[in-house]
């Protein structure tokens, strides 16, 4: 029997797009994840939303990782949080009824013990790749192949200088994390030997890639560029033609990337993107006399030509943000021609649609910390409480003070997020913290140490910009790099492009050539694109906090990886409910869903089994909203079917019973609300949910929703 037979549904989608229920659906229970807050403060409002469902068995995970000078130190930091990454997703722990971690099993085929439960299921199959993101001149001459090499965006394999390299899965240049043997030949299924060998990759990727860092332009080549150019040639009118297609490049996007994986890019760059274009005048970036014939002065600043290149040039040879926005949002790319074509990232070859919510773009970028943690009991910004979700950033006002609005002319609202080569004045709105004077004593303030003075020494005009933030380096990682053989130090006494160097300065206030920190420029267009994609970001700091004790919670880049773990765990086990909805005396709570799905002219619709039913006379406004959505257009849904709410003892055991719960001894189909205010049954089944959010709807039996079909949530709910 249908138990929501009863509920009256109206077109309500567009009137609420600001009271949404989020539902993510997979083999694991599904869950709401924003607060339902109706429309009308007083009175019972309907809500909706809609969510592509595919269920997440595998993880292609490219780290994109800046080879630039002065990045050897951060690398090494990445490198010592891949057991948390690696960790987390392959043997996630058991939790008790409480929601606390009971036990850790050795292996991750093994099963929790007696009363607990994995706090997501096992990721049994990863392919885990690195790109750089050093793509060479793209046509300029400023500098040769040896000053900045185009690695192509070709995966990197390499070990340490010494060591020997990791053995890749069949020599693709990925690891192939396979502990089930379902891979033919099998991959890796020790789990210490897959994160020693990624741990050597990660230190093998080096600082002696390209200053022109292409940080957005290499995973875009990598993962979405339907023709990325084999060559770029400059003509004599001086605009540069991409030419031919780089069969390398889309050969190994056949072997990493799957059409059926959750996609998790995880960047680590300490600069803006210097993303210029591969046609028309891109290579102007890279070509210093053609610089001198715009701006003579400006163009003496070689280190600094990617910034504020309107202004200062006339022209802006960076692609727009929007081009990556759309390659990690959009089933549709436009090609070297400007026609729309499918996005390889979300269509694979044989048609498979990829759902938007399964792809994740994570940046651990020049920001202060303090702008992106949580706020703490005392108030103040706490690595310990977590970094912001996308969703907090947008509602508390974060991305004004990090991003501003660039269309807008509008800056950010932090002083220490403007680009300058002049010292720069202001408060950090967080936090209240001054900009310090070039002349100030160490450590100034907690965030940048103090401003520099850029370029006193004159010709060559090296330059470079305010920092954004810096961070102690441990003493092993300090250098003396009057001494050092590595161009890539800050402190060289030898022709210096900046003084007042609070890298360089001591506790006593002096300066000198050993280099006790280390540093970050604002990466303001890698934030632009986290800004918009919205809730598939994840925004960290480059500059961590404690980098003396390993075991600190908040150690290098931990906190930055514990909230990619966290995000992503939330579409591998489903969000969590932050709000209950109004169940009545029997359990049951007032929503309708709709399943959507293609079918084709050839099949037959087909609502039938236990837990479907064709979409009922008095629900059919819902699916007439569902018809007309982008989502049922895109996916050509053409087959809508009810899935039916549980009641009775099937309720009852959906709601207390772990695994396949039965009522009467016969299997029990269709969904449930659950939750752990229902009793300790209920709770065990959410337990893995944060203690305010122990909240959950429930699929079960043949009420699971199919594969890469949509589902289409509307509920009452009662105002407070």
């Amino acid at each position: 029997m249908n138990g929501n037979r009863h509920f009256q549904v109206g077109k309500v989608a567009r009137a609420c797009s600001g009271s949404l229920v989020a539902l993510a659906v997979g083999s694991a229970p599904a869950c709401l994840s924003r607060p339902i807050e109706p429309v009308e403060p007083h009175t019972t409002s309907t809500i909706t939303e809609q969510l592509s469902n595919q269920r997440v068995d595998k993880i292609d995970l490219l780290l994109v990782i800046d080879d630039s000078g002065s990045m050897a130190d951060k690398q090494a930091f990445l490198a010592r949080a891949v057991p948390d990454l690696v960790g987390s997703l392959v043997s996630p722990p058991c939790l008790d009824g409480q929601g606390q971690a009971s036990a850790h099993p050795a292996s991750p085929l093994d099963k929790c013990p007696e009363g607990s439960a994995r706090e997501f299921e096992p990721v049994l199959d990863i392919h885990i790749g690195i790109i750089s993101t050093s793509l060479g001149p793209r046509g300029g001459t400023m500098v040769n192949e040896s000053q900045c090499p185009d690695r192509r965006a070709r995966l990197l394999a390499g070990g340490p200088p010494g060591a020997p390299a990791p053995a890749t899965y069949q020599d693709m240049g990925f690891l192939a994390w396979d502990p089930g043997k379902k891979l033919a030949p099998p991959g890796q299924g020790d789990a210490q030997k897959l994160v020693a060998d990624l741990e050597s990759m990660v230190r093998g990727v080096g600082e002696e890639g390209c200053g022109l860092e292409a940080q957005l332009e290499s995973w875009y080549r990598f993962l979405v560029d339907p023709e990325p150019y084999q060559s770029i040639a400059v003509g004599a009118d001086q605009k540069s033609q991409p030419k031919g297609v780089d069969q390398d490049v889309l050969s190994e996007r056949r072997d990493f990337l799957r059409p059926d994986s959750l996609v998790a890019i995880v960047m680590l760059t300490d600069e803006n993107d210097c993303s210029f274009r591969a046609d028309g005048y891109g290579h102007v970036t890279a070509n210093q006399d053609l610089l001198k014939e715009l701006n003579p002065e400006e163009a003496k600043w070689t280190n600094l030509v990617c910034f504020d290149q309107k202004r200062r040039f006339g022209h802006d040879f960076l692609y727009p943000v929007e081009r990556y926005v759309t390659g990690l949002t959009s089933p549709q790319v436009p090609n070297r021609q400007g026609d729309l074509v499918e996005n390889p990232l979300f269509v694979s070859s044989d048609g498979v649609l990829r759902s938007r919510d399964l792809v994740f773009f994570a940046a651990v970028v020049g920001v202060p910390w303090q702008d992106v943690a949580r706020l703490g009991a005392d108030g103040k910004p706490s690595l310990q409480a977590g970094l912001k979700t996308a969703s907090e950033m947008a509602s508390d006002g974060t991305w004004d003070i990090v991003y501003g609005d660039p269309s807008k002319g509008i800056a950010p609202a932090d002083p220490f997020m403007i680009e300058s080569v002049e010292p720069r004045e202001g408060r950090n709105p967080v936090t209240g913290e001054a900009v310090a004077p070039p002349d100030s004593p160490a450590n100034a303030n907690a965030i940048n140490g103090h401003e520099l003075v850029v370029n006193p020494a004159g010709p060559p005009y090296v330059g470079d910009l305010q920092y954004a933030c810096i961070f102690d380096l441990p003493e092993h990682m300090q250098r003396d790099c009057d001494a050092s053989a590595s161009h890539n130090c800050d402190c060289a006494s030898k022709n210096p492009s900046t003084s007042n160097n609070p890298l360089c300065q001591d506790a006593g206030g002096a300066y000198g050539s050993k280099q006790l920190r280390a540093k970050a420029f604002p990466g303001l267009r890698q934030l632009g694109v986290l800004k918009g994609i919205g809730e598939q970001a994840i925004v960290a700091s480059i500059c961590p906090t404690e980098v003396q004790q390993e075991g600190a919670p908040h150690f290098g880049y931990r906190p930055a990886i514990a909230a990619i773990v966290d995000r992503l765990k939330a579409r591998l086990g489903g969000p969590c409910l932050n709000r209950q909805l109004d169940a009545d005396e029997n359990g049951q709570v007032a929503c309708l869903i709709l399943e959507g799905r293609h079918v084709g002219e050839s099949a037959e619709c087909g609502c039938k089994g236990a837990a479907r039913l064709p979409v009922a006379p008095e629900h059919m406004p819902a699916q007439w909203e569902a018809q007309e959505s982008l989502a049922a257009q895109g996916q050509k849904l053409d087959c809508f079917c009810e899935i039916e709410q549980l009641a009775g003892e099937g309720l009852a055991a959906c709601q207390a019973e772990a695994g396949s719960p039965e009522a009467g001894g016969q299997p029990v189909d269709g969904w449930c609300y659950v939750d752990a205010a229902m009793g300790e049954a209920a709770a065990e089944l959410v337990a893995r949910c944060p203690a305010a959010e122990r909240r959950t709807i429930r699929f079960v039996g043949e009420g699971e929703a199919a594969n890469h079909s949509t589902l289409f949530i509307t509920c009452q709910q009662s105002s407070e």
